[in-house]
């Protein structure tokens, strides 16, 4: 994180006072927070205490104050829950089966997947302090769509109808049957032979 801008009293003094409040809030130490060059939408926690969480320029300049509470407060929401350590443990996973050789893989793809699993729902877990803190449903929800579309699009009260009815859909067919259970029945059903 050398090459980006850490935020501060001097710079990014707003997002470094919304960090402040919240840390806070919600009874945690204060870590990093870097800003990268990047139009992309990102924000991460990375490292370990004192953690570093970074947001992309891109994203930066896309929210208003209330925005980058929303997800300034859902990277403290995973050290608060102390996920860091696994999500960084799943990114050296990953970096580790691209060298594995291919029988280690098979037993790996597993235990990887359902780590995978792990840490959507470590998300949903930010995303509930995240709701608890901003105490405006509207406002987190809002955040979110201003993400996944990229702009800043006057958002309506139907589109954020729209979107919790399609995340409620995306829960339901979640939950008819994981990824992980469908892997393991695959791997149950098929023969493997040894070269």
């Amino acid at each position: 994180v050398a090459n980006y801008i850490q935020s501060s009293k001097v710079q990014y003094s707003e997002v470094y006072a919304i960090l402040e409040e919240l840390c806070n809030e919600i009874n945690i130490s204060k870590p990093n927070l870097f800003i990268k060059s990047d139009n992309k939408f990102e924000h991460f926690t990375i490292g370990k205490a004192p953690y570093n969480i970074v947001l992309s320029s891109g994203l930066v300049n896309l929210l208003d104050k209330d925005g980058l509470k929303v997800v300034i407060a859902h990277e403290c929401g995973h050290i608060k829950f102390n996920h860091v350590q696994y999500t960084n443990m799943l990114q050296h996973f990953d970096a580790f089966k691209s060298v594995i050789p291919l029988k280690m893989d098979i037993v790996l793809t597993p235990f990887i997947s359902k780590f995978v699993e792990w840490c959507r729902v470590s998300d949903y877990t930010a995303d509930r302090i995240t709701a608890d803190i901003m105490k405006d449903d509207y406002v987190v929800v809002k955040t979110f769509i201003k993400l996944s579309r990229g702009d800043n699009y006057e958002i309506s009260s139907e589109q954020i109808k729209d979107f919790i009815a399609q995340g409620r859909n995306a829960k339901r067919q979640a939950n008819d049957q994981s990824f992980i259970t469908k892997m393991i029945d695959a791997l149950k059903n098929s023969t493997y032979t040894e070269a």
